[in-house]
């Protein structure tokens, strides 16, 4: 009796645990910083901290590109030296620059790379010749593809019109609007909440970089707490530089997006379309 009470005590144990682990992941929130500095050549670095620095992740282009996870202070992963790899890289050109291979004639491959010439243009018109068909097989197989084309324009169509017909049920439109509503939520919470970048734009044509601009502008609201956008009308650039940092909570993404899949016509256009 004492053992099986004990075993399950180990089993709560265990469960309880588990059930621990499970909580903290989605309440605990994720930190993330990050650096970049792009223009011409990228070199970025970001950070992410799990359970408040106990497991971390860094992925660096800074001279050279590093993905690192460490748990309490330990690597688990890193890139291997550079030199390695280049002694790898440039085992085969020493080995072709050596004395013994400068020594070697040429005279005696050039025998074999003819014949070996002349047995693929051979087995190439014996493949010609085999796979030569009749003209009125290859006009009915062309028939047959031009067939298939067309029902395949023809499914794509009727769903296309099924798609315009469930978006203009006003059931379907309510259930994007929702949709809509928890996805800007989602963004809000996982946007930076210290930033300060700025991108530099400017392309061939004053009138395209006017364009993008104008562009830019219709999504303002989205950008405008955490990166500042110049453009340039003299010059073509793109350069962006400056630093992000912020937190994700799991739970609050995991929330939204439970309360969008509660509704069945979301579910239903999901499994429809996936």
């Amino acid at each position: 009796m004492t053992v099986f009470l004990l075993i399950l005590k180990i089993i709560g144990c265990v469960i309880a645990l588990l059930l621990l682990l499970v909580i903290a992941v989605f309440t605990i929130p994720v930190f993330y910083q990050g650096t970049v500095d792009y223009d011409e050549s990228c070199m970025a670095y970001f950070r992410l901290r799990f359970f408040f620095g106990l497991l971390t992740v860094t992925f660096s282009t800074q001279k050279e590109q590093k993905f690192r996870i460490r748990i309490c202070g330990i690597s688990l992963r890193g890139k291997k030296p550079a030199k390695t790899r280049q002694k790898k890289k440039t085992a085969p050109s020493d080995a072709a620059g050596s004395p013994d291979a400068l020594t070697e004639p040429a005279k005696d491959k050039t025998p074999d790379t003819e014949t070996a010439d002349k047995r693929k243009k051979a087995q190439r018109s014996s493949d010609t010749a085999e796979t030569k068909e009749p003209f009125r097989d290859r006009l009915k197989r062309w028939k047959d593809s031009v067939k298939e084309k067309f029902r395949k324009c023809k499914t794509i169509a009727d769903r296309l019109r099924q798609l315009k017909a469930m978006l203009e049920e006003e059931e379907t439109a309510a259930a994007l609007r929702e949709t809509k509503a928890h996805t800007l939520k989602i963004l809000k919470h996982i946007r930076p909440r210290k930033s300060d970048l700025t991108l530099t734009v400017g392309l061939d044509d004053p009138a395209d970089t006017g364009f993008l601009m104008a562009a830019l502008s219709a999504v303002y609201p989205l950008y405008a707490d955490w990166v500042k956008i110049d453009a340039v009308f003299d010059r073509k650039i793109i350069r962006i530089k400056g630093s992000v940092r912020g937190r994700i909570v799991s739970a609050y993404a995991a929330w939204h997006v439970l309360l969008t899949l509660r509704n069945q016509k979301i579910r239903d256009i999901i499994n429809q379309y996936r």
